[in-house]
């Protein structure tokens, strides 16, 4: 049979795309609403502020209007997390992802957000399973309903938080660094300047992608199973230098509308002082030792999470601080870390690592529901409305449990996929998409790179994790594709898998 005419083809593409795109969409269409979550405010404020500057406050559409802005309490406005205070802008909070959402606001709906963001892992999925390992349509499609069915991928697709460009982060790594001479030079560019605004979405992908160049470096100068080419190597090295130089002209647009640079939350210190050898030091050496937090100390240990955001007299430690002394704990943090490291080395290393393995384990999905009282603590007076009228009447306000079913399925299919990928792994008769194992390598380096980035740096949260852990079920998935293929002999071995050239029927 001849092959579909290269507009037919295309068109074809783009169906897949766009049904796998629905099916990633799900997860927001069954909570009616996208998922918020109390950042996402933020994203958008500053995005918005940031388009004033240079349209004119005149030319925007403002994200609060006039009534929205008149039912904000001061208890609300005092309990949002990501402003916690007046004086002090928060690094960390992209402008870059906030423009995706402001973008969507303005021109209409926030679910316009979701289905960019479902478009973009859509596309990412069609290259793979479709262009790179020959697999048909239909495969994609069925692959995309797992994924949105028994991971949490539609969840964070739904989620309007930067968090599902962590998985794209560590996607576009692997594509770039297993396939890079089965890419056409369009290909090529599109999955950088995605993988680009991936790392402009939040610093810690900015950390996960710089982590899987090390190892992609590594294990080519070192010969083990991964040879990527220079050119992939240079591309994504421009991509990790373009994400600190987004990161470097934020930091400066932000000082330059504040008049003082944005302040880093100290993860690091709320983490170790949560895990014992913080709360220690500080015990034996305040108030000599001159930390603001010692202020504090009477709190602690406390939970990291309450170190940052609690505002409990007898747990908080950063929300309580004014302005001045918020700016010393986060100008402190490094003095900090370094001193309780020297006072008690293998109490933190033997923390770490129990956080690294706890995170690695951690990936419930918890986006979904919004805790009682969260609506006015969290979004009233900070999201328009129409969002908030929304926000009450989604299922994840009215009690619907989408967390607990997709946690469960999740834990399954990630158990049943290592299993697989571990069989797979011993069988050499396997017949295997080019490159699959290269591909495999990178993208549980990202993985693993993610966990001990999250767990260190900040400290093991589910959320961290169940961004990027339905990328195992997706490695798994080409196995399952793979074995059908040679069970029912639907294709030669020889032709399984398109060429670069040719696309699939």
């Amino acid at each position: 049979m001849a092959e579909p005419p290269d507009r037919l083809a295309r068109a074809l593409a783009s169906l897949a795309v766009f049904a796998t795109a629905a099916l990633l969409c799900l997860a927001a269409i069954l909570n009616e609403q996208p998922f918020l979550y109390p950042d996402t405010p933020v994203y958008v404020r500053r995005a918005e502020v940031g388009a004033s500057k240079v349209l004119g406050a005149d030319r925007i559409k403002p994200w609060m209007g006039e009534a929205s802005a008149a039912s904000e309490s001061g208890a609300a406005a005092a309990a949002a997390p990501a402003e916690t205070d007046r004086n002090v802008s928060l690094a960390g909070r992209s402008v870059y992802y906030g423009a995706l959402l402001y973008g969507a606001h303005a021109a209409g709906s926030l679910w316009l957000a979701v289905v960019a963001q479902a478009l973009c892992v859509a596309a990412m999925l069609h290259l793979v399973i479709v262009r790179l390992w020959g697999f048909r349509r239909r495969h994609l499609l069925a692959v995309g309903a797992g994924l949105a069915l028994l991971t949490p991928l539609a969840a964070f697709t739904g989620l309007l938080m930067p968090d599902l460009f962590a998985g794209v982060t560590v996607l576009c790594s692997g594509v770039l660094a297993a396939y890079w001479n089965r890419l056409r030079r369009w290909e090529r560019v599109g999955v950088a300047a995605l993988l680009l605004f991936a790392i402009a979405a939040h610093p810690s992908h900015l950390a996960l992608a710089a982590a899987m160049l090390l190892f992609m470096l590594g294990c080519k100068l070192l010969r083990l199973g991964l040879r990527t080419p220079w050119p992939a190597l240079v591309l994504v090295t421009g991509c990790v230098v373009g994400g600190v130089a987004a990161e470097w002209v934020f930091n400066k647009a932000m000082t330059a509308a504040s008049g003082a640079p944005p302040v880093l939350l100290p993860h690091a210190t709320g983490h170790l002082i949560g895990m014992g050898p913080g709360t220690e030091f500080l015990r034996q050496n305040c108030p000599q030792a001159g930390y603001v937090v010692c202020d504090y100390v009477a709190n602690f240990p406390t939970h990291w999470d309450d170190f940052l955001f609690s505002d409990d007299p007898t747990k908080g430690a950063f929300w309580l601080a004014d302005a001045q002394a918020k700016r010393r704990m986060a100008q402190e943090q490094i003095a900090f870390v370094l001193d309780v490291v020297r006072f008690d080395p293998l109490g933190v290393a033997r923390g770490l690592g129990a956080d690294v393995l706890e995170q690695l384990a951690s990936f419930r999905v918890d986006v979904g529901r919004q805790p009682p009282g969260a609506v006015e603590k969290f979004y009233l007076g900070r999201v328009p409305d129409d969002v908030l009228a929304d926000l009450r009447g989604s299922q994840g306000v009215r009690g619907g449990d989408f967390d607990g079913w997709l946690s469960g399925a999740t834990y399954a299919a990630v158990a049943g996929s290592l299993v697989l990928l571990a069989w797979r792994r011993r069988s050499s008769a396997l017949p295997r998409p080019p490159g699959f194992d290269q591909f495999a390598l990178v993208v549980g380096a990202g993985v693993l790179a993610n966990a001990l980035i999250c767990a260190v740096f900040a400290a093991p949260l589910d959320r961290f994790q169940s961004r990027v852990i339905w990328l195992v079920p997706f490695l798994a998935a080409a196995v399952l594709l793979q074995l059908r293929s040679a069970r029912y002999s639907v294709f030669s071995s020889s032709t399984i898998f398109a060429s670069p050239g040719k696309s699939p029927r």
